[in-house]
């Protein structure tokens, strides 16, 4: 009896995970957190792996790709159509951006590429007035670099992405926005 309690208790542990910043806090950083968001700086090495860690719900979640980064392999515990599968999401490309409605899940990570890579997690805690459909992807801005620009990359009743690129010895570019009523 006590070897199948045991043996339930171990279990229990494994698969509920927690938090990705105790879990995993070789890889995510914070930068930021307040009642209306969380920002995580996340970083991998070559074929790095982190143990198992839970994504509560979070209305909506943005990754912003600072480095170029390898495939990552995601083991499922739990997750809304995801339970119990593994998902490779594919490579991606520095400026990069993927917009997604948030999920919650319990999953290990393994990194499968071989240079290191970093991205921005952005976690919104207000709910969308708009769903968003999941992963939204917006690849890097093919834009001139001898030109300043403001580019709007998406756009919904909750979320405006803007691409800023400034040119070399020139100021930023300004852009009038309108607010959004809460």
């Amino acid at each position: 009896m006590t070897r199948y309690l045991l043996l339930t208790v171990c279990v229990t542990i494994c698969v509920s995970g927690q938090d990705p910043f105790v879990a995993a806090g070789d890889h995510y950083h914070l930068v930021l957190e307040n009642s209306w968001t969380r920002i995580a700086r996340v970083t991998y090495g070559p074929y790095e792996t982190a143990p198992v860690d839970d994504h509560p719900l979070t209305p909506t979640a943005i990754y912003t790709y600072v480095t170029d980064g390898g495939e990552f392999r995601f083991r499922h515990m739990t997750g809304m159509k995801v339970a119990g599968t593994v998902i490779t999401r594919p490579a991606v490309k520095a400026g990069g951006i993927r917009f997604a409605h948030s999920a919650p899940e319990t999953h290990s990570v393994e990194y499968l590429g071989d240079a290191p890579t970093e991205y921005i997690r952005i976690e919104l805690r207000t709910e969308a007035h708009d769903l968003a459909v999941r992963n939204i992807r917006i690849p890097p801005a093919v834009a001139d670099p001898t030109k300043s620009a403001v580019l709007n990359e998406f756009e919904n009743g909750q979320i405006r992405i803007l691409r800023v690129v400034c040119a070399a010895e020139k100021n930023v570019p300004r852009r009038r926005t309108r607010a959004i009523p809460l």
